[in-house]
């Protein structure tokens, strides 16, 4: 899965402002169909939150990982700087 190589790859800190838009896009398309990397999802992201706090895609990822089902995204959220309030 895509995910999961994302996750792993060294590219995912060489580049992380590209990287949080190709996984806000990629998220925000998903709708009924089964992701099964979601941890590997949780993972990039949580990644990007430590690299780059203010950048606003982070938001939508954050939002898509909670509609998307995954839990503890409220504590991701609150790292970002500003902190963000998942509603």
């Amino acid at each position: 899965m895509v995910h999961y190589q994302i996750s792993k790859s060294e590219l995912l800190k060489q580049y992380p402002d590209s990287f949080a838009d190709l996984l806000a896009f990629l998220t925000s398309g998903e709708g009924t169909r089964a992701i099964y990397d979601l941890s590997d999802l949780y993972s990039a992201v949580s990644q990007l939150v430590g690299l780059i706090p203010k950048n606003p895609q982070l938001r939508i990822l954050c939002d898509e990982l909670t509609r998307l089902g995954v839990s503890g995204i409220s504590k991701l959220a609150a790292k970002l700087d500003p902190p963000y309030e998942l509603g």
